[in-house]
């Protein structure tokens, strides 16, 4: 009987390992297979994240980039008209303190005029494109040029010649020599920082 409770004990403790064993790995099957399928929906689900993320990276570098060659445009563009103000205002101020033909004079200061309108004009339309230093810089040229050309000479009515006012003069020198210059250098400084990008 003993024999009998063994050999009974022996082949129930034998089905039972078995069982677990088989159950252990019908369990262990399922279990990776439901890992591999969550893996690959994840990974799936990653590559659409991926996708998403390289198409607003794209969108964006194209709207940046789209956007800094359009400042780099207008900066360019105001360089050039800033580069007429200068030079018509040189002409003015070289026309007024040598030749003092009151006609030339008249003809100089319309050109300068209408190259200080549209710098201004082009700059109030572009303003959004510059920062605040810059934005100064340009009120301060505009500001001057303004004082240049309201009035910088007076007719003296006994030699009708055009007399220059000491003032005048010094802000003449100042925004040629020293505004103008330094101005453009920050533009062109602007300009080399977007080519950068």
């Amino acid at each position: 009987m003993i024999e009998e409770i063994l050999k009974f004990s022996i082949g129930s403790i034998t089905i039972s390992a078995v069982v677990v064993f088989i159950s252990k790995g019908i369990f262990n099957t399922l279990l990776s297979k439901d890992i591999e399928n969550y893996k690959t929906r994840l990974n799936k689900e990653l590559e659409g994240h991926k996708s998403e993320l390289q198409k607003s990276i794209f969108e964006h570098k194209t709207k940046f980039s789209n956007l800094h060659g359009e400042r780099a445009n207008v900066i360019k563009e105001l360089y050039k008209k800033l580069t007429n103000l200068e030079t018509y205002l040189k002409d003015y101020y070289s026309d007024i303190t040598d030749n003092q033909d009151k006609l030339l004079v008249g003809k100089t200061l319309s050109t300068l005029t209408t190259s200080y309108l549209d710098f201004m004009e082009y700059f109030n339309h572009n303003r959004i494109f510059f920062d605040d230093n810059v934005c100064f810089y340009i009120e301060e040229i505009s500001a001057i040029t303004s004082i240049v050309i309201g009035g910088g000479y007076e007719e003296n009515d006994s030699v009708h010649s055009l007399v220059l006012t000491s003032g005048w003069n010094k802000t003449v020198k100042m925004l040629i020599d020293d505004d103008i210059p330094k101005f453009k250098k920050e533009l062109e400084n602007m300009f080399k920082r977007i080519l950068e990008y």
